[in-house]
């Protein structure tokens, strides 16, 4: 826990307490990691996934994080079911009916693309990364740390599995 306490700062002639100057000091830190692995990918992907759901209506009202949990886990069962479906994008197909100018774009993804195994996984990750926005998470930072920490641990992380 952090103790309360007031520090005045003669420079800009701020007062802030101990936890600002601890929350300043993590986003610094999350800053720092972010920029060591040179971009900000996850963010920008998750601010973009964010504003095309909210303009078509997925964000109008409020949504708990409850309920944004249970949908990324409703996009892993679709993926999962996929799956076992053995439906796979068949990306050769897809480029060759959009290069060949006779297909739009969207009915060459429904027919060789949509409910695939890599379209659902798709799914998860906008799904991920646009939750992430909405909470205001620094997702590159954090996967930079976590990256880093897992180099650092042990053999299966100390487990059997």
């Amino acid at each position: 826990m952090i103790r309360q306490s007031s520090h005045y700062d003669s420079e800009s002639m701020t007062t802030t307490t101990t936890a600002e100057v601890a929350l300043k000091a993590v986003k610094t830190a999350e800053k720092d990691v972010a920029e060591q692995c040179g971009n900000r990918l996850l963010n920008e992907l998750g601010q973009r996934a964010y504003n095309n759901a909210k303009t078509k209506g997925f964000h109008d009202e409020p949504q708990n994080i409850a309920t944004l949990l249970m949908l990324i886990i409703t996009e892993i069962s679709e993926a999962c079911e996929a799956d076992r479906k053995g439906k796979r994008a068949d990306m050769r197909s897809f480029k060759m009916a959009e290069a060949s100018g006779r297909v739009d774009f969207s009915i060459a993804f429904n027919r060789h693309i949509k409910d695939s195994f890599e379209d659902e996984l798709a799914d998860v990750l906008l799904r991920l990364v646009g939750l992430a926005a909405i909470e205001g998470i620094d997702l590159d930072a954090h996967v930079a740390m976590k990256m880093r920490y897992n180099t650092l641990r042990e053999y299966r992380h100390g487990k059997n599995y």
